[in-house]
């Protein structure tokens, strides 16, 4: 899966990191609580001044047997399943349709294990599980923030 990401500035200086889908004719959404902790979204003008382009990568990691392997858990506790996985940021230019390795802002692959327990992924058959929400549970265990802005 490929997210595209933007990195916004407003006209204070603040910097923000939005998916693509989340700027609408310049504005993005800032939410707000008030007093009685009730959210509320402000528009906020901003400009775009990058773009990045985020490929992830994510398989369960199965046995041989087609069972899948769980990172811990055990008697009395939910089991979470492990997957491989791999991360690319690159930056977009616009101006070239060529890719260099210099483009490449940050890479990273591993083993983890899933943020919710197995029985989230399961499908009717007992050995098969989705896929699909590892892949967005990998791309929102980034910490864009530090890897992009350096914060």
């Amino acid at each position: 899966m490929i997210y595209t990401v933007l990195i916004t500035e407003d006209d204070y200086g603040t910097k923000r990191i939005v998916q693509e889908h989340e700027i609408k004719n310049g504005l993005i959404y800032v939410q707000h609580y008030d007093e009685y902790s009730n959210p509320y979204n402000v528009p906020v003008e901003v400009k775009i001044i990058g773009r990045y382009l985020i490929s992830i990568m994510t398989e369960f990691i199965l046995r041989k047997d087609d069972h899948a392997v769980c990172t811990d858990g055990g008697f009395g506790q939910i089991n979470h399943l492990a997957y491989f996985y791999s991360v690319i940021i690159r930056s977009d230019p616009n101006s070239s349709s060529k890719m260099y390795s210099l483009d490449v802002s940050f890479k990273d692959s591993g083993i983890r294990s899933t943020h919710f327990d197995m029985y989230a992924y399961h499908t009717n058959d007992p050995f098969t599980y989705h896929t699909s929400q590892i892949e967005y549970e990998c791309f929102c265990s980034l910490d864009l923030q530090k890897i992009l802005l350096n914060d």
